[in-house]
């Protein structure tokens, strides 16, 4: 889909970038429980998705994926937002803002 616009470089940033996550076990200690991919929340007839949730006994871990830290506080809010609207249908709710950068990962618990 991006392969006329991303060269050689950027492709290869992009599996450096994959390659650290797959292997931070930070990371993938939290991916236990029911995993859903961009899912749809809803307030006030406005859609927003969660980029990575995992629910498990009633309780949901909600991760949001950033490649800068550019905007962190606009990222904080946006899932502290999340964690709003799905704080009334779960036990629990925990929020992470998962930074991919170039040179490592950075998994951030907000609260």
């Amino acid at each position: 889909r991006y392969g006329h616009i991303l060269d050689e470089k950027a492709f290869s940033d992009i599996e450096n970038r994959v390659k650290m996550l797959s292997n931070n076990r930070q990371f993938l200690s939290i991916l236990d429980g029911k995993i859903y991919k961009e899912l749809p929340i809803k307030r006030d007839k406005k859609m927003f998705y969660v980029d990575l949730a995992i629910i498990k006994d009633g309780f949901v871990s909600i991760i949001d994926f950033k490649s800068s830290k550019k905007f962190e506080e606009s990222h904080k809010k946006q899932i502290l937002n999340y964690k709003d609207i799905l704080q009334n249908s779960f036990k629990s709710v925990d929020c992470f803002l998962l930074y991919i950068l170039k040179s490592e990962v950075q998994l951030l618990k907000i609260s």
